[in-house]
């Protein structure tokens, strides 16, 4: 009989900064998908730019958010579940983190960009150790 391998404290912590980093994102996409409907309802306008448009940007920004917090909820439950695309699943997301934390400085954004490059940098650093790559079954 196969004795199971005992989960590492790195795995907790990959998994609860991955849930974090969906639960920003699922609270972030939300906010900017019912701000699509009140700034064109208000009639506002943005420096010059039309609030259909704004909204239109929020919308789809807002789809993104969401889309990665259901990304991240799969990432969580595949790294506790030890499944097969674990490791992948957990590279890409960090990726696509330090991504928008790097578009967020770019837009002055310098808390949302530190907050997002930080807790992926701990992802990113944790998944290749070796006790991971061990749980994980991705030694080389």
């Amino acid at each position: 009989m196969m004795q199971k391998q005992k989960r590492p404290t790195e795995i907790a912590i990959i998994g609860i900064v991955a849930l974090i980093i969906g639960i920003i994102r699922l609270l972030v996409g939300l906010g900017l998908i019912t701000s699509f409907v009140s700034l064109s309802d208000l009639g506002v306008n943005i420096s010059g730019i039309e609030a259909k448009t704004v909204d239109t940007i929020s919308l789809y920004v807002g789809a993104f958010d969401l889309a990665l917090a259901v990304f991240c909820f799969f990432t969580v439950l595949s790294t506790f579940k030890r499944l097969r695309w674990a490791w992948n699943s957990n590279k890409v997301l960090s990726m696509v983190i330090y991504a928008t934390g790097f578009l967020a400085f770019k837009d002055g954004d310098y808390i949302d960009g530190t907050i997002a490059v930080v807790l992926s940098t701990v992802i990113i650093s944790l998944i290749y150790t070796k006790s991971v790559k061990e749980y994980l079954r991705k030694l080389d």
